[in-house]
Protein backbone atom coordinates (compact mmCIF):
# COMPACT_ATOMS: atom_id res chain seq x y z
CA UNK A 1 0.00 0.00 0.00
CA UNK A 2 2.59 2.55 1.17
CA UNK A 3 5.27 2.06 -1.73
CA UNK A 4 2.11 2.91 -4.08
CA UNK A 5 1.21 5.95 -2.45
CA UNK A 6 5.19 6.56 -3.07
CA UNK A 7 5.74 5.80 -6.07
CA UNK A 8 2.47 8.09 -7.51
CA UNK A 9 4.40 10.85 -5.38
CA UNK A 10 7.53 10.35 -6.98
CA UNK A 11 6.06 10.38 -10.54
CA UNK A 12 3.87 13.10 -10.30
CA UNK A 13 6.58 15.31 -8.66
CA UNK A 14 4.45 17.35 -5.87
CA UNK A 15 4.54 20.11 -8.61
CA UNK A 16 0.73 21.06 -9.73
CA UNK A 17 1.29 24.41 -8.93
CA UNK A 18 -1.35 26.26 -7.15
CA UNK A 19 -2.73 27.74 -9.88
CA UNK A 20 -2.20 25.08 -12.29
CA UNK A 21 -5.48 25.48 -14.03
CA UNK A 22 -6.71 28.76 -12.83
CA UNK A 23 -10.03 29.41 -14.93
CA UNK A 24 -12.11 32.77 -14.29
CA UNK A 25 -15.88 32.40 -13.19
CA UNK A 26 -17.56 33.45 -15.98
CA UNK A 27 -20.20 36.93 -14.97
CA UNK A 28 -23.05 36.81 -13.07
CA UNK A 29 -22.47 32.81 -12.90
CA UNK A 30 -24.62 32.01 -9.52
CA UNK A 31 -25.49 28.49 -7.53
CA UNK A 32 -28.19 28.74 -5.05
CA UNK A 33 -28.50 25.42 -2.85
CA UNK A 34 -32.17 24.56 -2.90
CA UNK A 35 -33.99 24.96 1.03
CA UNK A 36 -35.21 22.00 2.40
CA UNK A 37 -35.01 19.45 5.17
CA UNK A 38 -34.04 15.38 5.35
CA UNK A 39 -34.01 13.83 7.96
CA UNK A 40 -32.39 15.42 11.33
CA UNK A 41 -30.58 18.15 8.82
CA UNK A 42 -31.73 20.95 7.27
CA UNK A 43 -29.92 23.36 4.43
CA UNK A 44 -31.01 27.31 4.68
CA UNK A 45 -29.82 30.30 4.05
CA UNK A 46 -29.20 32.94 6.91
CA UNK A 47 -27.96 36.45 6.08
CA UNK A 48 -27.31 35.17 2.41
CA UNK A 49 -24.98 32.39 3.64
CA UNK A 50 -26.48 28.40 3.05
CA UNK A 51 -25.85 26.91 6.12
CA UNK A 52 -26.44 23.36 6.60
CA UNK A 53 -27.23 21.58 10.08
CA UNK A 54 -26.87 17.55 10.17
CA UNK A 55 -27.22 14.83 13.03
CA UNK A 56 -26.72 11.96 14.12
CA UNK A 57 -25.20 8.62 12.92
CA UNK A 58 -22.30 8.67 9.99
CA UNK A 59 -24.64 7.34 7.90
CA UNK A 60 -27.61 9.68 8.67
CA UNK A 61 -24.88 12.79 8.46
CA UNK A 62 -23.39 11.34 5.06
CA UNK A 63 -27.17 10.53 3.95
CA UNK A 64 -28.09 14.20 5.23
CA UNK A 65 -24.95 15.58 3.22
CA UNK A 66 -25.78 13.52 0.35
CA UNK A 67 -29.28 14.56 -0.34
CA UNK A 68 -29.60 17.69 1.11
CA UNK A 69 -25.90 19.40 -0.47
CA UNK A 70 -23.74 17.06 -2.65
CA UNK A 71 -26.25 16.35 -5.01
CA UNK A 72 -27.56 19.42 -5.60
CA UNK A 73 -23.57 20.12 -6.23
CA UNK A 74 -22.95 17.35 -7.90
CA UNK A 75 -20.73 18.56 -10.72
CA UNK A 76 -17.95 18.75 -8.20
CA UNK A 77 -17.33 15.17 -9.53
CA UNK A 78 -16.24 16.91 -12.91
CA UNK A 79 -14.22 19.81 -10.87
CA UNK A 80 -12.19 17.41 -8.66
CA UNK A 81 -11.68 14.84 -11.68
CA UNK A 82 -10.61 18.12 -13.92
CA UNK A 83 -8.16 19.33 -11.30
CA UNK A 84 -6.49 15.84 -10.66
CA UNK A 85 -5.98 15.79 -14.73
CA UNK A 86 -4.77 19.33 -14.64
CA UNK A 87 -1.43 18.34 -13.09
CA UNK A 88 0.00 17.70 -16.87
CA UNK A 89 1.35 14.49 -15.84
CA UNK A 90 0.11 11.22 -17.82
CA UNK A 91 -2.33 9.37 -16.15
CA UNK A 92 -2.41 11.67 -13.31
CA UNK A 93 -6.45 11.01 -12.76
CA UNK A 94 -5.60 7.38 -12.70
CA UNK A 95 -2.42 7.22 -10.60
CA UNK A 96 -3.84 9.78 -7.53
CA UNK A 97 -7.14 7.60 -7.59
CA UNK A 98 -5.07 4.87 -6.89
CA UNK A 99 -2.79 6.50 -4.31
CA UNK A 100 -6.46 7.78 -2.81
CA UNK A 101 -7.72 4.37 -2.38
CA UNK A 102 -4.56 3.34 -0.30
CA UNK A 103 -4.62 6.12 2.06
CA UNK A 104 -8.39 5.71 2.17
CA UNK A 105 -7.96 2.13 3.82
CA UNK A 106 -6.49 3.96 6.74
CA UNK A 107 -9.63 5.83 6.88
CA UNK A 108 -11.54 5.00 10.26
CA UNK A 109 -14.73 2.68 9.68
CA UNK A 110 -17.28 5.33 11.02
CA UNK A 111 -15.35 8.29 8.49
CA UNK A 112 -15.86 5.54 5.79
CA UNK A 113 -19.60 4.95 6.58
CA UNK A 114 -20.34 8.94 6.86
CA UNK A 115 -18.27 9.15 3.37
CA UNK A 116 -20.20 5.89 1.36
CA UNK A 117 -23.61 7.31 2.65
CA UNK A 118 -22.69 10.72 1.30
CA UNK A 119 -21.81 9.01 -2.16
CA UNK A 120 -24.91 6.54 -2.23
CA UNK A 121 -27.59 9.55 -1.16
CA UNK A 122 -26.17 11.81 -3.89
CA UNK A 123 -25.89 9.42 -6.93
CA UNK A 124 -22.27 10.33 -7.05
CA UNK A 125 -18.77 8.29 -7.47
CA UNK A 126 -17.43 7.00 -4.87
CA UNK A 127 -13.88 6.76 -6.18
CA UNK A 128 -14.58 10.44 -6.68
CA UNK A 129 -15.15 11.36 -3.38
CA UNK A 130 -12.12 9.37 -1.90
CA UNK A 131 -10.02 11.30 -4.06
CA UNK A 132 -11.18 14.63 -2.94
CA UNK A 133 -10.60 13.74 0.31
CA UNK A 134 -7.16 12.40 0.05
CA UNK A 135 -5.74 14.23 -2.84
CA UNK A 136 -4.77 17.14 -0.36
CA UNK A 137 -1.70 14.73 0.85
CA UNK A 138 -0.75 13.95 -2.39
CA UNK A 139 -0.51 17.33 -3.63
CA UNK A 140 0.06 20.85 -2.37
CA UNK A 141 -2.87 22.74 -3.43
CA UNK A 142 -3.91 25.12 -0.47
CA UNK A 143 -2.66 28.59 0.33
CA UNK A 144 -4.07 30.03 3.52
CA UNK A 145 -3.64 32.69 6.13
CA UNK A 146 -4.26 33.29 9.45
CA UNK A 147 -4.60 35.57 12.50
CA UNK A 148 -4.71 34.75 15.94
CA UNK A 149 -5.92 37.80 18.33
CA UNK A 150 -4.93 37.02 22.54
CA UNK A 151 -8.02 38.29 25.01
CA UNK A 152 -6.06 41.65 25.56
CA UNK A 153 -5.46 42.34 21.92
CA UNK A 154 -8.95 42.39 21.08
CA UNK A 155 -11.69 44.91 21.30
CA UNK A 156 -14.19 42.20 22.21
CA UNK A 157 -12.09 41.18 25.61
CA UNK A 158 -11.79 37.71 23.83
CA UNK A 159 -9.70 35.96 21.34
CA UNK A 160 -10.05 36.95 17.99
CA UNK A 161 -8.79 33.87 15.44
CA UNK A 162 -8.91 35.22 11.35
CA UNK A 163 -8.77 33.02 8.39
CA UNK A 164 -8.41 33.09 4.83
CA UNK A 165 -8.79 29.97 3.10
CA UNK A 166 -6.96 30.14 -0.18
CA UNK A 167 -7.59 27.26 -2.56
CA UNK A 168 -7.14 26.72 -6.68
CA UNK A 169 -9.48 29.03 -8.10
CA UNK A 170 -11.45 25.86 -9.65
CA UNK A 171 -14.55 27.22 -11.81
CA UNK A 172 -17.39 26.76 -10.05
CA UNK A 173 -15.53 25.17 -6.55
CA UNK A 174 -16.06 28.67 -4.66
CA UNK A 175 -19.67 28.90 -5.43
CA UNK A 176 -20.21 25.49 -3.83
CA UNK A 177 -19.32 26.54 -0.43
CA UNK A 178 -21.41 26.73 2.59
CA UNK A 179 -21.20 26.45 6.30
CA UNK A 180 -22.03 22.73 8.01
CA UNK A 181 -22.85 22.30 11.72
CA UNK A 182 -22.50 19.02 12.91
CA UNK A 183 -23.85 17.28 15.80
CA UNK A 184 -22.46 13.73 15.36
CA UNK A 185 -23.76 11.50 18.14
CA UNK A 186 -21.42 10.93 21.11
CA UNK A 187 -19.11 13.61 19.95
CA UNK A 188 -18.43 17.33 20.02
CA UNK A 189 -20.43 19.46 17.84
CA UNK A 190 -18.81 21.37 15.53
CA UNK A 191 -19.05 23.75 12.55
CA UNK A 192 -16.88 23.52 9.23
CA UNK A 193 -16.50 26.29 6.47
CA UNK A 194 -16.89 23.82 3.35
CA UNK A 195 -17.60 22.10 -0.05
CA UNK A 196 -19.61 19.53 -0.05
CA UNK A 197 -18.10 16.34 -0.42
CA UNK A 198 -15.45 16.76 1.98
CA UNK A 199 -14.87 15.42 5.82
CA UNK A 200 -13.27 18.36 6.53
CA UNK A 201 -12.02 21.73 4.18
CA UNK A 202 -9.92 22.44 6.96
CA UNK A 203 -11.67 25.70 9.09
CA UNK A 204 -13.64 25.31 12.00
CA UNK A 205 -14.88 25.69 15.31
CA UNK A 206 -16.27 23.40 17.70
CA UNK A 207 -18.88 23.69 20.68
CA UNK A 208 -15.87 23.59 23.42
CA UNK A 209 -14.54 26.80 22.14
CA UNK A 210 -11.52 24.96 19.64
CA UNK A 211 -10.74 26.86 16.19
CA UNK A 212 -8.64 25.59 13.94
CA UNK A 213 -7.47 25.76 10.41
CA UNK A 214 -4.42 24.43 8.61
CA UNK A 215 -2.23 25.98 6.30
CA UNK A 216 0.24 23.77 3.59
CA UNK A 217 3.94 24.89 4.90
CA UNK A 218 6.99 23.70 4.04
CA UNK A 219 10.05 23.45 3.49
CA UNK A 220 11.65 21.96 6.88
CA UNK A 221 14.84 23.01 8.37
CA UNK A 222 14.41 19.23 9.78
CA UNK A 223 14.97 17.19 6.72
CA UNK A 224 12.07 15.76 6.52
CA UNK A 225 9.96 14.06 3.60
CA UNK A 226 6.84 16.24 3.35
CA UNK A 227 5.25 12.85 2.80
CA UNK A 228 4.62 10.21 5.55
CA UNK A 229 2.39 6.99 3.89
CA UNK A 230 1.48 5.49 7.34
CA UNK A 231 0.39 8.70 8.67
CA UNK A 232 -2.58 10.03 9.50
CA UNK A 233 -4.59 11.46 6.68
CA UNK A 234 -5.08 15.07 6.86
CA UNK A 235 -9.21 14.55 6.23
CA UNK A 236 -8.77 11.83 9.44
CA UNK A 237 -6.57 14.35 11.42
CA UNK A 238 -8.55 17.52 10.88
CA UNK A 239 -11.57 15.70 12.07
CA UNK A 240 -10.27 13.64 14.85
CA UNK A 241 -8.45 16.88 16.20
CA UNK A 242 -11.96 19.21 16.24
CA UNK A 243 -14.28 16.09 17.46
CA UNK A 244 -11.99 15.36 20.59
CA UNK A 245 -10.34 18.25 21.67
CA UNK A 246 -11.49 21.49 23.27
CA UNK A 247 -7.97 23.11 24.12
CA UNK A 248 -5.12 24.21 21.92
CA UNK A 249 -2.74 22.03 24.89
CA UNK A 250 -5.40 18.84 23.87
CA UNK A 251 -4.74 19.10 20.06
CA UNK A 252 -0.75 19.76 19.95
CA UNK A 253 -1.03 16.55 22.57
CA UNK A 254 -2.88 14.34 20.08
CA UNK A 255 -0.57 15.77 17.07
CA UNK A 256 2.24 14.52 19.39
CA UNK A 257 1.06 10.94 19.52
CA UNK A 258 -0.44 10.65 15.83
CA UNK A 259 2.34 11.43 12.99
CA UNK A 260 0.65 13.30 10.01
CA UNK A 261 1.08 12.03 6.38
CA UNK A 262 2.52 15.23 5.27
CA UNK A 263 3.78 18.68 6.44
CA UNK A 264 1.72 21.22 7.68
CA UNK A 265 0.93 24.59 10.31
CA UNK A 266 -2.24 24.31 12.62
CA UNK A 267 -3.05 27.55 13.52
CA UNK A 268 -5.33 26.82 16.90
CA UNK A 269 -7.74 29.22 19.26
CA UNK A 270 -9.37 28.05 22.55
CA UNK A 271 -10.78 30.75 24.93
CA UNK A 272 -7.46 31.54 26.72
CA UNK A 273 -4.70 30.26 24.16
CA UNK A 274 -3.31 30.77 21.12
CA UNK A 275 -0.46 28.84 19.31
CA UNK A 276 0.33 27.86 15.78
CA UNK A 277 1.38 24.13 15.99
CA UNK A 278 4.12 23.04 13.11
CA UNK A 279 4.25 19.45 11.94
CA UNK A 280 6.50 17.65 9.88
CA UNK A 281 7.02 13.99 9.32
CA UNK A 282 9.43 13.85 11.61
CA UNK A 283 8.99 17.20 14.13
CA UNK A 284 6.54 18.48 16.11
CA UNK A 285 6.96 22.48 17.30
CA UNK A 286 4.78 25.33 18.76
CA UNK A 287 5.46 28.57 18.77
CA UNK A 288 2.58 31.34 20.90
CA UNK A 289 1.65 35.11 20.47
CA UNK A 290 4.36 37.86 20.92
CA UNK A 291 2.35 40.85 22.39
CA UNK A 292 -0.84 38.62 22.15
CA UNK A 293 -0.47 38.45 17.94
CA UNK A 294 0.49 35.39 16.11
CA UNK A 295 0.03 35.01 12.37
CA UNK A 296 0.68 32.27 9.74
CA UNK A 297 1.09 31.53 6.33
CA UNK A 298 3.01 28.90 4.35
CA UNK A 299 6.45 28.63 6.07
CA UNK A 300 7.96 27.16 9.05
CA UNK A 301 8.45 29.76 11.59
CA UNK A 302 10.00 28.30 14.53
CA UNK A 303 13.76 28.14 15.47
CA UNK A 304 13.95 24.20 14.64
CA UNK A 305 11.75 23.77 11.48
CA UNK A 306 12.35 27.52 9.49
CA UNK A 307 14.09 28.00 6.08
CA UNK A 308 12.97 30.95 3.87
CA UNK A 309 10.38 33.28 5.79
CA UNK A 310 9.58 35.58 3.59
CA UNK A 311 5.90 35.96 2.96
CA UNK A 312 3.84 39.63 1.82
CA UNK A 313 0.75 37.88 3.37
CA UNK A 314 3.05 37.21 6.58
CA UNK A 315 3.82 40.75 6.66
CA UNK A 316 0.57 42.37 5.93
CA UNK A 317 -1.24 40.58 8.87
CA UNK A 318 1.94 41.43 11.12
CA UNK A 319 0.16 45.25 10.91
CA UNK A 320 -2.03 44.19 13.41
CA UNK A 321 0.67 44.87 15.72
CA UNK A 322 0.18 48.89 14.85
CA UNK A 323 -3.29 48.01 16.26
CA UNK A 324 -3.49 48.47 20.23
CA UNK A 325 -7.54 46.55 20.68
CA UNK A 326 -8.38 44.76 17.26
CA UNK A 327 -12.00 44.76 16.47
CA UNK A 328 -13.60 42.26 14.15
CA UNK A 329 -13.40 44.73 11.62
CA UNK A 330 -9.98 45.36 12.21
CA UNK A 331 -9.61 41.23 11.55
CA UNK A 332 -11.28 41.50 8.41
CA UNK A 333 -9.52 44.68 6.76
CA UNK A 334 -6.35 42.60 7.74
CA UNK A 335 -7.33 39.49 5.88
CA UNK A 336 -8.51 41.81 3.00
CA UNK A 337 -4.30 42.93 2.52
CA UNK A 338 -3.50 39.46 2.48
CA UNK A 339 -6.05 37.86 0.00
CA UNK A 340 -4.79 35.82 -2.63
CA UNK A 341 -7.30 37.37 -5.64
CA UNK A 342 -9.50 34.63 -6.94
CA UNK A 343 -7.80 32.17 -4.58
CA UNK A 344 -9.07 33.13 -1.53
CA UNK A 345 -12.91 31.46 -1.27
CA UNK A 346 -13.79 31.49 2.15
CA UNK A 347 -12.67 34.57 4.84
CA UNK A 348 -13.59 33.72 8.16
CA UNK A 349 -13.25 35.46 12.19
CA UNK A 350 -13.84 32.90 14.81
CA UNK A 351 -15.26 34.05 18.05
CA UNK A 352 -14.82 31.40 20.31
CA UNK A 353 -16.15 32.38 23.56
CA UNK A 354 -19.69 33.26 22.58
CA UNK A 355 -19.45 30.75 19.63
CA UNK A 356 -19.73 33.33 16.86
CA UNK A 357 -18.38 33.41 13.41
CA UNK A 358 -18.56 36.45 10.95
CA UNK A 359 -17.90 34.85 7.51
CA UNK A 360 -17.80 35.79 3.84
CA UNK A 361 -17.92 32.38 0.94
CA UNK A 362 -17.42 32.61 -2.14
CA UNK A 363 -15.68 33.45 -5.72
CA UNK A 364 -12.96 35.28 -4.85
CA UNK A 365 -11.57 37.27 -3.41
CA UNK A 366 -13.80 36.36 -0.25
CA UNK A 367 -12.51 39.02 1.23
CA UNK A 368 -13.60 41.95 -0.35
CA UNK A 369 -17.07 41.33 0.61
CA UNK A 370 -18.85 42.43 4.37
CA UNK A 371 -18.75 39.01 6.63
CA UNK A 372 -22.18 38.12 7.99
CA UNK A 373 -22.79 36.84 11.31
CA UNK A 374 -23.80 34.00 12.38
CA UNK A 375 -24.91 32.65 16.06
CA UNK A 376 -23.74 29.40 16.42
CA UNK A 377 -25.08 28.42 19.70
CA UNK A 378 -27.83 27.66 19.60
CA UNK A 379 -27.05 25.28 16.43
CA UNK A 380 -24.43 23.60 18.11
CA UNK A 381 -26.28 22.91 21.27
CA UNK A 382 -29.26 20.92 19.57
CA UNK A 383 -31.77 19.63 21.59
CA UNK A 384 -31.88 16.14 23.62
CA UNK A 385 -33.99 14.17 20.56
CA UNK A 386 -30.67 14.90 18.29
CA UNK A 387 -32.39 17.54 16.30
CA UNK A 388 -30.60 20.91 15.51
CA UNK A 389 -32.61 23.47 18.06
CA UNK A 390 -34.36 26.58 16.37
CA UNK A 391 -30.57 29.14 15.85
CA UNK A 392 -30.67 32.94 17.18
CA UNK A 393 -31.54 35.26 14.35
CA UNK A 394 -28.25 36.31 12.71
CA UNK A 395 -26.81 39.67 12.62
CA UNK A 396 -24.19 41.34 10.20
CA UNK A 397 -24.24 42.55 6.81
CA UNK A 398 -25.83 40.10 4.03
CA UNK A 399 -22.79 39.04 1.69
CA UNK A 400 -23.10 39.86 -2.12
CA UNK A 401 -22.34 36.16 -3.25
Amino acid sequence: MNGCIRKTIAVLGLSMPLLAIAVSVAAGQTFQYPERRHGKGELRYLHGVPVLTVAGTPEEIGEQIGVLALKPAARIQDLIRGYAKGSGVPQALTLLTVAGKSLYRQFPDEYRRELEAMADAAGVERDTLILANTIIDLQEIVGCSSLLVGAKRSATGAPLYGRNLDAPPVNGLAELSLVVVYRPVGKQAFVLTSVPGFLIFFSGMNAGGLALGSQSAGPAADGSRRFNAAGAPSAVAGRRLIERCRTVAEAEAWLQKNPLARSVAIAACDLKDQRVIEVTTKTIAARGPAQGICCATNHFRTPELATATTCWRYAALEKSREIERLTVGDVGRLLHSANQGASTIHTIVFEPKPQRIHVSLGVGPSSARPLATLELADLLKGDETGEPSEPRKPTGAPPTR
